[in-house]
């Protein structure tokens, strides 16, 4: 079999270069929008880390001072701050002085627990239904802890609350007498001071005293008491 021959005149080099030359600059162009989009991408990358960057610098301003009543829950480790961005709240820790005084409220509690908390070797922070609450009004110096740096933020606690007072009707019969702890069945302040009294200073129609301690005629009457805290509420 005789073999083809080829002949390279200048129609055929001319034809060819000029597939070259059109392949080359498909390759070149297509190489050139692969740069750009590479270079775009890492603009694009860049701007969004340096963006990202931003929005992630911490930022808080504490309070001065914090107010809250006798009695409340007491103040979670956000309470202390007036602005908070973009800091872990498990990053910060709060330290209470020693004369810093706390109180359990138990009503969440189940009767087997609080029987449990009441055993001598039982440890209340154990239980979770008791709430711990602020009792002894005072200004106390509170450190808190954020970025590794120790702050100081007054937490003021105040008592402003009358006490919660219980009474019962009481019958008696004429020619008997009553006492004032006949008619209370439960005193009761958040800081364990309750002094109830009769009221005194109560008069009739006719301008004359009313002695609630001692009525004594058939009848029944509305006897008028008062309590108060050891901080005069």
């Amino acid at each position: 079999m005789a073999k083809k021959r080829f002949i390279f005149d200048e129609n055929y080099i001319k034809r060819y270069a000029k597939k070259d030359k059109t392949k080359w600059l498909i390759i070149g162009v297509s190489a050139l929008v692969l740069i750009i989009v590479i270079i775009i991408v890492v603009l694009a990358t860049k701007n969004h880390h340096q963006r990202k960057v931003e929005t992630v610098v911490p930022k808080f301003q504490l309070k001065e001072e914090l107010v809250l009543e006798s009695g409340s829950e007491l103040p979670e480790a956000v309470d202390y701050f007036s602005e908070l961005e973009n800091i872990d709240i498990e990053d910060i820790k709060v330290s209470y002085p020693e004369e810093f005084e706390i109180s359990y409220d138990l009503s969440r509690c189940s009767d087997e627990e609080i029987e449990a908390i009441n055993e001598e070797d039982a440890n209340i922070l154990d239980y979770a239904c008791a709430t711990p609450m602020l009792k002894t009004p005072n200004t106390y110096g509170i450190t808190v802890n954020v970025q590794k740096k120790d702050y100081t933020v007054n937490l003021k606690v105040v008592d402003t609350t009358a006490p919660v007072v219980l009474t019962k009707t009481v019958e008696i019969f004429v020619g008997e007498e009553y006492k004032l702890e006949d008619f209370i069945n439960q005193c009761y302040d958040v800081n364990d001071i309750c002094t109830a009294s009769f009221v005194t200073d109560d008069i009739d129609e006719n301008g004359n005293p009313i002695d609630y301690s001692a009525f004594k005629d058939e009848g029944t009457y509305n006897v008028k008491l008062k309590a108060v805290d050891g901080y005069q509420n």
